[in-house]
């Protein structure tokens, strides 16, 4: 059933009205409105303390059960079903209510006109799971259905008094089957289908092109408007124009060229630099000092949330902090959200310093030509950093030197694009002058050029495939992209250079055909 908020914070420790409405917020009006929510509860169910508050909450959750089983149940939907992501613990209790009262404060301010909606779409508020998770996933099911089988078995021995012998009640085959299954079919854990496919092996680009997908599980069959539209947090991190056609339109992407997706980083090692920077831990009395949120985990409150904002960034660009955390500050509701979780897409941007000058000087760039810096060493100095979507809403990111200049009096600019080609994806990036096109031929040509026969693979002559796609005479394209460089089309071309004629045939109109020379494909065309 449901429960009156005021009384479910109550129950987590907050017992004065004053507690409840500061957690909440600072707003007369809104206060006006919680105050009259908890004098309700007071006069109609006579709850003023936790105890009474707990004694609720047992009545509506274990009516009917001993005094030992109330309690006991209550405990359990407290610490361990109700936001299981902060802790499980008791003393975590305060922090729920905390935790709660900012989740009040936002459907609030939604009701009032104040916030709009979040947004799903956001890719702050979307993970991907890479090959490595999904994997872990099956294999964490095909464990306990080892475990459960080897439980059985030697239940089964001892109940036939049977002599017990591991080897015995251990079928490799349960785990092993399980994994196979799930490869070969590409049905996982949790019903999904499709999830393991048959890699594209047509040419180079169409391999480069199906390990560089992003597949979203939504239903093909329902229109999802705007989980299919191009949402301004894609930019640079998935390709505008690679997708497909008809009802995988979509929700079927690409990464774009410099992405990088955000590896594990135990919480621990964050959480040591974070416990030097003034953070306190969840105490009443502090409700109104900026929250700090890690991982989704409320961690504490800091008297100046900008500039703890501002040490976390400077560590991160002198190298004493992992380049894998990012930062935001929320200026809404006065909250630090740090995330160095898996599964964000990020991608490198230069870093704009004082007076709209990039921190790149011509020095960094002769090391880099001649082989005596890496990239990681650019990271390392600070010249360049890594951005998700939930950053990249305090930043604002010139798209090249000339609006450094043109706007230094207005701008004070953060970061600065590495090259605006870097927002294309490797398909999409070989097609010549695309900002030239209507969008849907960038989106065919980059649908076309993955069809394109040529020397898919190098090895081709000692792989056991039963089926391969191969032309031996392929052709440079004439017309090059400077991306041409870094993805293989120079090398491992695909297709040919055909001198084609538009003109009319006998007076008439022919759309969307091709007239071959009978020549050109006795001679070997194509």
């Amino acid at each position: 059933g449901q429960v009156p908020l005021a009384v479910l914070m109550m129950a987590l420790g907050m017992e004065s009205a004053d507690d409840i409405m500061q957690a909440i917020t600072n707003d007369p009006e809104m206060q006006n409105l919680i105050l009259a929510n908890i004098e309700e509860i007071h006069s109609t169910e006579g709850i003023y303390t936790t105890q009474e508050a707990l004694e609720y909450m047992e009545r509506r959750f274990a009516a009917g059960q001993s005094k030992e089983y109330r309690k006991k149940r209550i405990n359990y939907i407290l610490d361990n079903t109700l936001l299981p992501h902060l802790s499980t613990t008791y003393e975590a209790r305060l922090k729920k209510a905390v935790f709660l009262g900012r989740m009040a404060r936002e459907v609030l301010e939604l009701n009032r006109g104040q916030r709009k909606p979040d947004d799903k779409d956001h890719y702050a508020n979307k993970r991907l799971k890479l090959a490595g998770n999904l994997m872990e996933e099956l294999f964490r099911s095909g464990l306990q259905a080892l475990l459960n089988d080897m439980k059985y078995q030697m239940e089964r021995s001892y109940s036939k008094r049977k002599e017990n012998r591991i080897h015995h009640a251990v079928r490799r085959d349960v785990l092993t089957n399980k994994i196979m299954h799930a490869m070969a079919t590409g049905n996982w854990t949790g019903g999904r289908a499709g999830v393991s496919q048959l890699l594209d092996r047509t040419c180079n680009m169409a391999t480069l092109s199906h390990l560089r997908r992003v597949i979203s599980p939504l239903t093909r069959s329902q229109p999802h408007f705007e989980a299919r539209d191009l949402h301004p947090t894609q930019f640079g991190r998935l390709c505008p124009n690679e997708t497909p056609e008809g009802q995988n339109c979509g929700l079927v992407k690409n990464l774009a060229l410099m992405v990088d997706v955000s590896e594990n980083l135990p919480d621990a090692q964050i959480r040591e630099i974070l416990d030097e920077l003034d953070i306190h831990p969840i105490e009443e009395g502090e409700a109104q000092l900026g929250k700090v949120y890690f991982n989704g985990d409320l961690i504490g409150t800091h008297e100046a949330p900008v500039d703890l904002v501002t040490e976390i960034r400077q560590r991160r660009r002198k190298n004493m902090i992992s380049n894998v955390v990012n930062v935001r500050y929320d200026d809404s509701l006065n909250d630090v959200i740090i995330n160095s979780d898996p599964g964000r897409i990020r991608r490198p941007l230069l870093v704009v310093g004082r007076n709209n000058r990039l921190n790149i000087k011509e020095r960094d760039i002769d090391s880099l030509q001649q082989g005596k810096s890496e990239w990681d060493d650019l990271l390392n100095k600070g010249i360049v950093e890594y951005i998700d979507a939930e950053e990249e809403e305090n930043c604002l990111i010139a798209l090249n030197e000339d609006d450094l200049v043109r706007n230094k009096k207005t701008h004070k600019y953060s970061h600065m694009e590495v090259d605006p080609m870097t927002i294309l994806g490797v398909a999409t990036s070989n097609v010549p002058f695309p900002e030239h096109n209507s969008s849907p031929r960038c989106t065919m040509g980059a649908g076309m050029s993955k069809q394109s026969l040529g020397l898919g693979q190098a090895n081709y002559r000692i792989r056991p495939d039963t089926r391969g796609h191969l032309m031996h005479y392929a052709q440079r394209p004439l017309v090059q992209t400077e991306a041409m460089k870094y993805n293989t089309l120079r090398t491992r071309p695909a297709g040919q250079n055909m001198v084609v004629a538009v003109m009319s045939y006998h007076g008439y109109n022919m759309e969307d055909a091709l007239i071959f020379n009978q020549g050109s494909i006795d001679r070997g065309i194509g």
